[in-house]
């Protein structure tokens, strides 16, 4: 059980990274989304 603990702790860091860098994926590419949209419009 201590065992699977640690693996679990040990794996939490990873995820955590891998949200984090999609989640500023996705933000820039909403920005760029957004930067288009408002130019076409003022196009």
């Amino acid at each position: 059980m201590a065992n699977k603990k640690h693996f679990l702790h040990s794996q939490k860091p990873h995820f955590y990274i891998i949200y984090h860098i999609q989640k500023k994926i996705i933000s820039h590419e909403a920005k760029q989304h957004f930067k288009v949209h408002v130019s076409n419009r003022i196009m």
